[in-house]
């Protein structure tokens, strides 16, 4: 504790300009501002995770250039361990771009609008049939 009086309960509850008890309510924003900065949010945290995925492709496609020289040289064991590192380079852009899916899927669960960016066609489509199900037991 840098400074006791500050971080103290008491300190907290009292407006600056008062020095009754009473609390201070918080300013919640709307719903719909508030699902307008998760989305955005969630749109440039996925187009991070994309721009990693193409560099991690773009690795992978560098790799398997190296492993396609040495298969043509005929050293087996070099060609191998670049495969091998293609295959990791693969593996994380896989990750990636599920995370980035991930993401947008997250930020659609309480939206009044879908986001289909970031998505392959099956997340797309699994996305939509979900919402309209919701929308189906709502009319129930």
């Amino acid at each position: 504790m840098l400074n006791p009086e500050a971080d103290s309960a008491e300190h907290c509850r009292r407006s600056p300009a008062t020095t009754s008890d009473t609390v201070v309510p918080a300013q919640k924003p709307s719903f719909k501002r508030q699902f307008e900065v998760n989305l955005r949010d969630a749109q440039e945290q996925a187009r991070q995770y994309e721009k990693q995925a193409n560099e991690f492709a773009e690795k992978k496609s560098a790799e398997i250039r190296k492993a396609e020289r040495y298969l043509q040289d005929r050293n087996f064991l070099a060609a191998d361990y670049f495969r091998q590192v293609a295959r990791e380079h693969s593996l994380r852009e896989m990750n990636l771009r599920r995370q980035a899916g991930d993401i947008i899927i997250k930020a659609n669960e309480n939206s009044a609008v879908l986001d289909f960016h970031h998505l392959s066609p099956k997340d797309a489509i699994m996305v939509l049939k979900e919402r309209l199900s919701a929308l189906d037991r709502e009319l129930l």
